[in-house]
């Protein structure tokens, strides 16, 4: 016992060896951060279309996205050079994206809300150096609780024979391979064994015989997917590049010759265990309808349901903006031809983000189209969530319609969180 306790604690890292990891995490978290806001510029500035969805009927004031945004760069440039400045630059950071995030619903993606609470464990432990095992201990749990419920949500037939196939296309054109070329039962082989490898990160990060595979593991399917997303990929969704090479570094930094039990820290510390407990279990509520699909680790996972907004196809637009963005694909309601709106790809054209995945800003996009343009007729369409642990294709669920802009708005409305434009 003692000499395991001695090899332990060589492996550990030294306090300058774990001072040089922090320094590390807080230079990469500032970088991605920035480049992230940076790219995503159009997002952070008040904009009438496409409509923005403040979450409470009080928001902050229009004029104030601007001054925001550049104070959150600022207090990114700030963590970069380090020093004494890092605890009010990390907090400022956080007080300026929690304002900007009230503004608009559609900034809260999964990468922002990382990076917002890295920040704030950056802050902590560079304010209270005596919390640092607490704050790491959490944030190692974070990740874990990303990769557990990312992976877990990914077990389902939208996943594995839509998204999977569309992810790894660029690597099967590199070997002459289409993911026809496979067929239904190989990619339910291949989904599958996808989905459970990255679920299967948080139990390797977690326990210390395996973690080094988990390292080496987690930095290998983030480099994937930047290869299958990035450049010489897809070209897709640049927004999460930053997050991925971020990972790339977080991963190593938190779990690399960790030795032992981190969650150790928390131990007779009630709030600390109680912030545990939030970490692990808040995500289980988007199951219950209580949480948004991204808060909930919904990455590429193909779970979340999806509405659509759409008018009659002889329904005159008189608005360039929205008649530009509703483009001449038609679809049939009640035996008559229907057109919808692009919003995804109005999103990423004009902020450069897809939208945010909850059903009230999506029926909040309905909302905005009955207050801009007053079309005689609406229709939102809102598709059931996948099945998971079912993995043959079906037929898809018919989704529940609501026609007429009273009825969208009170749809919209209908919980504690708003779908009205700003």
């Amino acid at each position: 016992m003692a000499a395991d306790d001695e090899a332990r604690a060589s492996e550990a890292p030294s306090g300058d060896d774990e001072g040089r990891r922090l320094s590390l995490l807080r230079v990469a978290l500032a970088v991605a951060s920035a480049v992230t806001l940076l790219y995503t510029e159009p997002l952070w500035r008040f904009h009438d279309l496409p409509p923005q969805f403040p979450p409470f009927a009080l928001a902050p004031p229009a004029w104030l996205d601007l001054p925001m945004f550049f104070v959150a760069i600022a207090a990114l440039g700030m963590l970069i050079v380090g020093g004494r400045a890092v605890p009010a630059a990390a907090f400022t950071f956080v007080g300026a994206m929690l304002l900007l995030l009230l503004g608009d619903q559609h900034r809260w993606h999964s990468e922002i809300q990382m990076f917002v609470l890295f920040a704030a464990g950056v802050g902590v432990v560079s304010l209270i150096p005596a919390h640092r095992g607490i704050v790491l201990a959490l944030l190692r749990l974070y990740v874990v609780s990303t990769y557990a419920y990312s992976g877990l949500q990914k077990l389902n037939p939208s996943f594995v024979h839509e998204v999977a196939p569309w992810l790894t296309q660029p690597a099967l054109s590199w070997g002459g391979l289409t993911p026809q070329t496979l067929g239904d039962p190989a990619w339910i082989a291949i989904g599958v064994s996808m989905a459970l490898l990255e679920a299967s990160l948080a139990i390797l990060l977690t326990l210390p015989r395996t973690r080094t595979a988990g390292v080496i593991l987690a930095v290998a399917m983030h480099a994937f997917v930047l290869l299958m997303i990035g450049p010489l990929g897809r070209h897709w969704n640049e927004v999460v590049w930053p997050w991925n090479a971020f990972m790339i570094v977080a991963v190593p930094v938190l779990f690399w010759r960790t030795p032992g039990h981190w969650l150790v820290p928390l131990r007779a510390r009630p709030l600390a265990i109680a912030a545990a407990v939030a970490i692990a279990l808040f995500p289980t509520g988007y199951a219950l309808g209580l949480i948004d699909a991204y808060p909930a680790h919904n990455l590429y996972s193909g779970y979340p349901g999806v509405a659509t907004t759409c008018v009659p196809r002889d329904a005159p637009i008189a608005d360039e903006a929205w008649r530009s963005h509703i483009p001449s694909r038609m679809r049939t309601i009640d035996g008559r031809p229907w057109v919808c709106v692009d919003e995804l790809g109005w999103y990423l054209e004009a902020v450069r983000i897809p939208p945010y995945l909850a059903p009230r800003v999506q029926a909040g996009l309905a909302v905005a189209l009955c207050d801009d343009v007053h079309p005689p007729d609406v229709a939102l369409l809102e598709s059931p969530r996948a099945p998971l642990l079912r993995f043959a294709r079906t037929a898809p669920r018919p989704p529940d319609i609501y026609r007429g802009c009273d009825a969208i708005r009170a749809h919209a409305n209908a919980g504690w969180l708003r779908g009205s434009p700003r």
